[in-house]
């Protein structure tokens, strides 16, 4: 079962995403925080990061691009931010949209 970190500052928008991801049989784990996020990735890398692009404490597009770049697996949601080649979800999204990206990134690795 494919581990998925979810960080966004907005509880709705990561309840939202956990429901929808847990109904496809993802293990998501949810952070409101930047710093909490990439401390537990650094702990044991999830399969997929989800990330908003801002987040109170940092930049989330900025994260995402250097997790690209680094070989892993991740997806930008946000209504406003854009990172360099990473598969992004512009908010607000659709649940079959995040399904879909999801899988495909998942299955692109």
């Amino acid at each position: 079962m494919n581990r998925i970190l979810v960080v966004d500052d907005e509880p709705g928008v990561r309840v939202l995403i956990l429901r929808i991801l847990n109904d496809e049989n993802y293990r998501v784990h949810l952070f409101g925080y930047l710093a909490a996020a990439k401390e537990a990735d650094a702990r044991a890398p999830y399969d997929l990061v989800i990330t908003d692009g801002l987040l109170p404490d940092g930049n989330g597009a900025r994260w995402a691009e250097d997790l690209l770049a680094s070989g892993r697996r991740v997806i930008l949601a946000s209504a406003s931010e854009t990172a360099q080649g990473v598969p992004s979800l512009g908010k607000p999204f659709k649940p079959d949209d995040l399904k879909q990206l999801v899988a495909q990134v998942l299955k692109n690795a």
